[in-house]
């Protein structure tokens, strides 16, 4: 059986998330962002996760990506995104790109929505809350899709007020799943794509993510992970500020 295959929107210049899960995990992992992002990052990234001990489980590579794209780099069984919902403007291409995955199986093999391999893709995304009405109006469309919102840990302040002087946000960590049934289409509820010049956002100074291994649903069975390897079973991630992102 082949080994998972998680992909990484918005890596920026840490790409903390695919380091992380391809370390700890048997899987395939690559990271994407804007080619600008890639081109300067990307090789010292990959000379220092070959250099890690002990030796990692998995596999990083890292690749430039445009969000209206995204069906160029094959079937992915999870995608990981930290703190890319801070600009609206990009919300409708994240949703698309979202919808492909989650509903359509971007870049792999048309799936029956009833088939279960289909159903267990999943998208992990951390985002500090900057502007909760926003941020609640990507989450409702992605919900008129067909695409629930399960809120797995929140970190730091309770509320927006209590942040102070905007550098401490509260950090959310939700899970996004196909529902049983959709509702409407994902060009009915968006309109037009936007410009192919619309790409990933870069979060070298947002939120990143690190896997810890206690219990959230698992998403991956015998079907798709590695013959030699445990299911991963992430349950926690944990939201690091932008210090962390410039290490």
């Amino acid at each position: 059986p082949q080994a998972p295959r998680i992909l990484e929107l918005g890596s920026g210049a840490a790409a903390l998330p695919s380091v992380v899960a391809a370390y700890g995990w048997h899987c395939e992992v690559v990271a994407t962002d804007l080619p600008s992002v890639i081109d300067r990052f990307a090789p010292n990234l990959r000379t220092n996760f070959t250099k890690l001990t002990p030796k990692p489980l998995g596999t990083l590579d890292f690749r430039s990506l445009v969000w209206t794209d995204v069906k160029t780099l094959g079937h992915f069984d999870l995608i990981l995104a930290a703190d890319l919902i801070y600009d609206p403007s990009l919300h409708a291409d994240l949703i698309r790109l979202l919808a492909d995955f989650l509903l359509a199986g971007a870049g792999g093999p048309k799936s029956s929505s009833s088939s279960p391999q289909h159903s267990r893709r999943r998208c992990w995304m951390t985002f500090a809350v900057r502007d909760k009405a926003s941020e609640a109006h990507f989450f409702e469309q992605l919900d008129l899709l067909g695409i629930s919102m399960t809120e797995l840990k929140q970190e730091g302040p309770a509320d927006l007020q209590s942040s102070g002087n905007n550098s401490n946000f509260p950090i959310k960590l939700v899970e996004l799943a196909r529902k049983t049934s959709t509702l409407t289409s994902c060009s009915n509820a968006l309109g037009p794509k936007t410009s192919p010049q619309v790409a990933a956002g870069s979060i070298g100074s947002g939120t990143g993510c690190a896997a810890t291994a206690d219990a959230a649903p698992a998403l991956f069975s015998a079907d798709v992970e590695s013959a030699a390897a445990p299911a991963p079973t992430p349950a926690a991630v944990e939201a690091s500020g932008p210090e962390a992102q410039a290490a």
